[in-house]
């Protein structure tokens, strides 16, 4: 196959999935529509299309104003419209999942490139945001642009270098304007050039970070200097980050479960006995931690995040009052549940016993300063420095606001599963078919979860904002309706005259005044949301 056919495969298959991504959106009437947190930032970019000025709404303590901005080109061109704004946001989301495809495949074969890009479009929360203003979707296509950028400062010659350390600096800025985790990309980069073994690399990466510190904290603090920033939270208690950190790592097992079941026969020769032993051990123990802390507390377990990846659909019912169906059966949830604790349990004994191997073969007189290393060896090393840098960006946002989602955990996946993949088939041949068979196989089951909780968010999230919408025909101001997070953010404040719920109210509580069936997975069975009147201070009578 040529380089150029392999190029067009994989932009042809990332086109796919943003396809896909609209195609579910325009189904269920979420086009154009905020969903979850994105009313936030559509505001704040609708406005400084209006007035040119940035005015924060009280949502969001990340930076953000980057994305603001590149969405204004948008709306010159098309017009002053959501869905403008969420076409602005699949570019950055489709350049960065082709990256993923480049920069993997330095490492691996294109097969296995396209099957890191499978890996992390089906993971839960990624198609959905893949049509939305999220921030998740252009954070981590700039966080991977950044990484691609990396390459090319690899692959450059010396006089070269400089031009690609702008570069890497540029597009770092710009990820960090967006969100400030996306950090540990040009910092990974910087770190694989200092560490690199040129001394002349190293001392243009050192001057190009500095720069770049520099100029992300003047962005950070102007940003935060602004009035209508959102209120610092604090810190989580002890056992709500002991459950964050611990449901993060669940999360980041399920997302790498293809990858592990696939190159299963590569890592099962154990390569250090005691360090196998350490890692199994310690893998059980931090599976077991969410289920210890529900019995010990007789609460429900929280094996994940509670964010996107949830049995009954993306934020459960944290979007709106009542109780939501389930979009993912009980069986099916408790098989994908048993996939990650079992991933992840793997993935830590993998983890502690490479270290171990690593640190009993590596001796320091076999470690040579300025020795010249391959493209492979520091693309490895940029991606190990991004893998580390990230975790630990990802546990300083837990321990200061607890502010860590399964959806922040994505670049991880991506640069995970590249160098899983790569450290078991450095001979590049195919893995056996019983291996391939497994890995798809958790791939099919995990694509097939994300498509449920996708068309099931589409299709919840549309008919909320048309029920809400027939309520404003029908008379009631748009400051009246409670239709869920989204409508309350874009007008407030708001009275509760009317409300929009998934499950009918107890007897009592308001006037039922209509309903409004929809299909919870675009197509099949129906459900209802239910439109309630109450009375009450600035309220019609009931």
């Amino acid at each position: 196959m040529t380089a150029r056919l392999e190029r067009a495969l994989a932009a042809g298959f990332v086109l796919a999935v943003v396809g896909l991504s609209w195609g579910l959106a325009q189904l269920g009437g979420a086009v154009g529509v905020p969903r979850t947190g994105a009313w936030a930032y559509e505001l704040v970019a609708l406005d400084l299309h209006t007035t040119g000025h940035i005015h924060l709404v009280g949502y969001g303590q990340m930076t953000l104003v980057g994305l603001a901005a590149w969405a204004q080109p948008w709306l010159w061109v098309f017009g002053h419209h959501r869905w403008v704004l969420e076409l602005s946001s699949s570019a950055l989301f489709a350049a960065g999942l082709y990256g993923a495809q480049r920069l993997a495949r330095v490492l691996l074969s294109f097969g296995a490139s396209l099957f890191v890009v499978a890996c992390v479009a089906a993971y839960p929360g990624v198609l959905r945001d893949a049509s939305s203003f999220m921030t998740d979707g252009p954070a981590l296509g700039l966080h991977l642009l950044v990484l691609v950028a990396g390459l090319g400062l690899i692959r450059a010659k010396v006089d070269r270098q400089p031009y690609w350390l702008v570069l890497v600096g540029l597009l770092g800025l710009f990820a960090f304007s967006v969100r400030e985790l996306t950090f540990a990309a040009p910092a990974a980069v910087l770190a694989m050039a200092i560490f690199s073994g040129q001394r002349l690399l190293r001392r243009r990466a050192i001057i190009a970070g500095s720069v770049l510190v520099v100029a992300c904290a003047v962005l950070w603090g102007w940003r935060h200097s602004l009035p209508g920033g959102q209120p610092y939270d604090g810190p989580p208690s002890a056992l709500v980050l002991t459950l964050k950190l611990v449901g993060a790592v669940l999360a980041v097992g399920l997302g790498l479960a293809p990858v592990l079941a696939l190159t299963w026969r590569r890592w099962w020769p154990v390569r250090h006995r005691l360090g196998r032993r350490v890692g199994l051990a310690v893998g059980v123990v931090v599976v077991a931690i969410p289920a210890v802390i529900g019995q010990v507390r007789h609460e429900h377990v929280w094996w994940f995040l509670g964010d996107y990846f949830q049995a009954n659909g993306m934020n459960g019912d944290k979007l709106v009052t009542g109780r939501r169906p389930l979009s993912i059966p009980r069986v099916g949830w408790d098989l994908l549940v048993t996939m990650a604790l079992i991933s992840t349990a793997v993935l830590v004994m993998l983890v502690i016993e490479w270290a171990a191997d690593h640190r009993d073969r590596t001796r320091p007189e076999e470690v040579e300063r300025d020795a010249v290393r391959t493209t492979e060896a520091l693309t490895t090393s940029m991606l190990l420095w991004h893998d580390v840098g990230y975790a630990v960006l990802l546990g300083v946002a837990a321990v200061g606001n607890g502010a860590i989602f399964d959806r922040y955990l994505w670049p991880l996946l991506i640069s995970g599963s590249i160098v899983i993949l790569h450290r078991f088939s450095a001979d590049n041949r195919s893995p056996a078919r019983s291996a391939t068979a497994f890995g798809g196989l958790l791939l099919g089951g995990m694509a097939i979860a994300s498509l449920s909780l996708t068309a099931n968010s589409d299709s919840f999230d549309g008919a909320r904002w048309k029920a809400a919408s027939e309520a404003v025909d029908r008379g009631s101001a748009p400051t009246e309706v409670d239709s869920g997070f989204e409508w309350l953010g874009t007008y407030r404040p708001n009275l509760h005259c009317i409300w929009v719920v998934p499950s009918r109210l107890a007897s009592g509580q308001g006037v039922e005044v209509a309903t409004l069936t929809y299909h919870p997975l675009l197509v099949g069975p129906t459900s209802q949301l239910y439109v309630y009147r109450f009375g009450g201070t600035g309220c019609p009578p009931a």
